[in-house]
């Protein structure tokens, strides 16, 4: 029915929901308003379709027209309706994504309450700074949400809305980054914060910050299970007292499995004396940091008791609930605090003696303040390597290695195995400054940045985001060109898993473009880079390339080379041209007389300064009337005009 339909000038607003007319199917204002044909549509058909814009990749749009004009359009257009629009239909604009951010070839659609008009910091994928195209829509963003600059309660609301559309799935890479910094941001504006912040886990995952806890103790790490106890990612260490995550070592405790047999020994007794003694409070003060307080320190030696028994085993409870990774830890040493004494092992291995036991065992309850890795390393030294991990377990040694997530999104590192999972293979679109990606290396997948160092020039706007070379830094220091081909991206987290809506059936979707050829700087990819890129991603889809295809490949990409360079020249002689044709009737203007809009034939001059046909003229001056230009009265003379007899002819000759 033609109230169903649309004009196709349109159809950059309603292509999802509507019939468009095809171009060459011109409809004026009487013919629309006879077949009840609406321009612009009604605001329900064009909410309808805003609805299901976000599920269709940008790049699927079967329109023809820039992006930038057409949005432009549709903001101007919904600026015109806002005022008669009813609450529901403005709150349904205000949590669609609507706004196209990003460069050409990646540009996604947001929400307007995550555009802010001065943003300071990089919070991509999720946060952007308004276009400033669209500067002129002001009033409208702002009443669809957009905001002047981000505050504290705008971030941790943005947080918030970030878990509910991550559906507990991990955040990849980017994705950690920019919740990093605007949990960061939170941390240091100084507010008082109060209540739950979804804080990422050492999965990626978000989570609440009250049910998370950090620990710095990398083997108390390996003695928990993870599954158990949420941590939070290693990111966030700096942040975790002012968002007021716990410290797992604080809250988890230590219980023995069994009563301990105490051994009645001589030695224990003596050690006990040892420790209540005055000279080694002093002796132990002088490692300690300066901050220990003496009179602590002796309180708690003076009524410590040292004890010998068979074996001890013992695990781990948080909030009454078991989370060690096994259902029993041996150990050589444990502090029961509860009685205020410290439990040896009577068996220990060769070499160990129990004053090095008892050493790191003090050590550990004054609050480790003597460095017992280094007290240790002598022992150590006469373990074979295969022994000294077992050793420093049994010891709670506190190891300084880093732990795997830490390097996540570090250029050079490997990938971690929950990010295999999210790699996409996208050679062809625009990749930002400053994004995380990964490349294959001796088998092995790596974490890489783009560079700064981007091309950019006039001619790469003209052309589709093809297959570029792009600087990428794989290391501390080091940057290396790599084509597109050879990169991958990762998956959104938060990307909608909702089917896109089926098109009109008059328009399918455009066919996919061969990639085009990018430069950098004065340097173009040649054709047998192309090649070899094209080569490459066949390889990782195990389909071999045949030497007759390679060279068409090759030519293909030479025809599309000289294709755009005859596009260029012939944009420049159509420029050319209309500026010759626009010449022309300015010129044949001044050749016409005013009275008659005819080329003169015989041209003169008038006391009004202006040139006329002589018979057209002369006919005013007989009547009586004056100048038809400047109303003055015209004097009886005229003046013939041979320059303008000489371009009327030349006019004439030339049609």
């Amino acid at each position: 029915r033609f109230q169903e339909v649309s004009l196709a000038s349109d159809k950059f607003m309603v292509w999802s929901v509507s019939p468009i007319l095809t171009g060459d199917v011109n409809l004026n204002q009487m013919m629309c308003k006879v077949f009840k044909v609406e321009s612009p549509p009604p605001l329900p058909r064009v909410l309808e379709h805003l609805q299901g814009l976000q599920r269709v990749p940008v790049s699927l749009w079967p329109v023809e027209e820039e992006l930038t004009e057409g949005f432009h359009k549709l903001l101007g257009y919904l600026g015109r309706s806002w005022k008669g629009m009813t609450e529901k239909q403005r709150k349904s604009l205000q949590t669609i994504e609507l706004i196209p951010v990003g460069p050409t070839g990646d540009v996604k659609l947001v929400r307007a309450s995550r555009l802010f008009f001065r943003l300071q910091g990089d919070y991509a994928p999720f946060m952007f700074e308004v276009p400033r195209s669209f500067g002129t829509h002001e009033h409208l963003l702002r009443s669809l949400g957009c905001k002047e600059e981000p505050s504290t309660d705008d971030l941790v609301n943005f947080l918030h809305e970030v878990s509910s559309e991550s559906r507990r799935l991990p955040l990849n890479p980017n994705e950690l980054a920019a919740v990093v910094k605007v949990i960061g941001a939170v941390a240091d504006s100084g507010a008082n914060f109060h209540g739950s912040l979804p804080v990422p886990d050492v999965h990626c995952v978000l989570r609440s910050s009250q049910d998370c806890f950090h620990c710095l103790d990398r083997e108390l790490l390996l003695t928990i299970d993870r599954n158990v106890v949420q941590l939070v990612h290693p990111s966030l260490t700096a942040f975790c007292s002012v968002l007021g995550i716990r410290d797992l070592s604080k809250a988890l405790s230590h219980q023995l499995l069994e009563e301990p047999s105490v051994m009645e020994c001589p030695e224990a007794a003596a050690l006990t004396a040892r420790l209540s003694s005055r000279e080694f409070a002093t002796a132990l003060l002088s490692m300690c940091h300066e901050d220990v307080g003496e009179n602590e320190v002796q309180r708690k030696l003076a009524s410590l008791q040292v004890c010998f028994t068979e074996t001890l085993r013992y695990s781990l409870f948080l909030d009454g609930r078991q989370v060690s990774s096994r259902s029993s830890i041996e150990t050589w040493f444990f502090l029961d605090h509860s009685r205020g004494r410290i439990l040896l092992a009577n068996h220990l291995p060769p070499h160990l003696s129990s004053y090095q036991v008892l050493a790191s065992a003090v050590d550990q309850y004054i609050g480790s303040q003597l460095g017992r890795n280094l007290l240790l390393l002598s022992y150590l030294l006469t373990l074979e390597p295969a022994d000294m991990l077992e050793a420093m377990e049994k010891m709670g040694m506190k190891g300084e290695g880093r732990d795997s997530l830490r390097t996540r999104g570090s250029p050079g590192s490997k990938l971690v195995p929950m990010d295999h999972e999210l790699l996409v293979l996208e050679p062809c679109r625009r990749f930002r400054v400053g994004e995380i990606i990964a490349f294959e290396q001796d088998s092995n997948f790596h974490y890489g940045v783009i560079g700064e160092n981007q091309p950019s020039t006039d001619e790469e706007e003209d052309m589709d985001c093809g297959i570029q070379r792009l600087p990428v830094r794989i290391g501390m220091n080091q940057t290396k060109w790599m084509l597109s081909s050879d990169l991958f991206s990762f998956k959104p987290t938060t990307q909608p898993q909702d089917s896109p809506p089926s098109l009109p059936s008059d328009h399918s979707a455009p066919a996919p473009q061969v990639p085009q050829v990018t430069r950098e700087g004065g340097q173009g990819i040649t054709s047998s880079e192309v090649v070899s890129a094209v080569e490459s991603l066949l390889k990782k889809m195990e389909v071999p390339l045949s030497l007759d295809q390679k060279q068409l490949i090759q030519h293909s990409v030479e025809l599309k080379k000289e294709l755009h360079s005859v596009k260029r020249n012939f944009q420049s002689l159509q420029g050319t041209v209309e500026e010759l044709v626009s010449r022309q009737d300015r010129l044949r203007e001044l050749c016409s007389c005013p009275i008659t809009q005819e080329l003169m034939k015989e041209p003169v001059l008038a006391s009004d300064g202006h040139v006329y046909e002589r018979s057209a003229i002369e006919r005013c001056m007989r009547e009586g009337r004056p100048s038809p230009l400047t109303r003055q009265e015209l004097e009886p003379f005229l003046a013939p005009s041979h320059a303008h007899k000489v371009l009327c002819r030349l006019l004439e000759r030339d049609g």
